[in-house]
């Protein structure tokens, strides 16, 4: 290993080891951060992971919020699906309003070469 990596995986471990208060004694930039992140926000200071949080749930709070997790999972994915049905159904119609125009525009065409055909005829007995 090379120095700077011992002195800096040494210092790691010396981090790990000490309290928080004498932490921060230790590096004034680092305390005037977290000072800053908790005047900032309104959490408890001392429970700043969500694993911390739900170490203190009991069985019934755990079920809880299972149950709203789920919930909200399921509205999400209710959701998407009402999207995604919408979607597919303004597709439906836009795809039958195209088969509406072209068959519109092919019996347009049909129409306009009859006619084409008609005074083709007319000219074609007159010349002959």
């Amino acid at each position: 290993m090379h120095s700077g990596e011992v002195i800096r995986t040494l210092d790691m471990q010396r981090r790990r080891n000490l309290p928080s208060s004498h932490a921060a004694e230790v590096s004034p930039q680092a305390a005037g951060e977290r000072s800053l992140s908790r005047a900032a926000s309104s959490a408890d200071p001392t429970r700043s992971s969500r694993r911390r949080k739900h170490e203190d749930l009991d069985d019934e709070d755990v079920v809880a919020l299972l149950v709203e997790s789920e919930k909200g999972r399921s509205e999400k994915e209710k959701k998407h699906l009402e999207l995604e049905e919408r979607r597919l159904e303004q597709d439906r119609e836009f795809h039958q309003a195209e088969l509406a125009r072209r068959d519109r525009q092919d019996a347009e065409d049909r129409r306009e070469r009859s006619e084409q055909r008609r005074l083709l005829e007319v000219f074609l007995r007159k010349l002959g």
